[in-house]
């Protein structure tokens, strides 16, 4: 599963700027529920409120991942064809 962040500043009228954010993941996991709370925290720590989470599964939206430029490479397999899922790795 991979777990990418893309960044992007939206400018709103009453707080200044939100930040919005993606994250990409492969289903809903475990490493990738940890890596939604990961970043939560992360931005309540540092944004305070001004941030937007949009979080993109690519099992759902695999057409996401070429219009988003997503590349990911897969572990392990011992040579042999890698699944997609299995290609999206944290």
């Amino acid at each position: 599963m991979v777990t990418k962040v893309k960044e992007k500043k939206a400018k709103t009228d009453a707080t200044g700027e939100i930040w919005n954010l993606r994250l990409y993941v492969a289903g809903q996991t475990t490493k990738s529920i940890t890596a939604f709370a990961n970043l939560k925290q992360i931005c309540e720590e540092h944004l305070a409120g001004q941030y937007r989470i949009e979080v993109i599964d690519l099992l759902k939206n695999p057409q996401l991942a070429k219009g988003d430029q997503i590349i990911a490479g897969g572990g392990g397999g011992g040579g042999r064809r890698l699944t997609a899922a299995e290609r999206i790795r944290n």
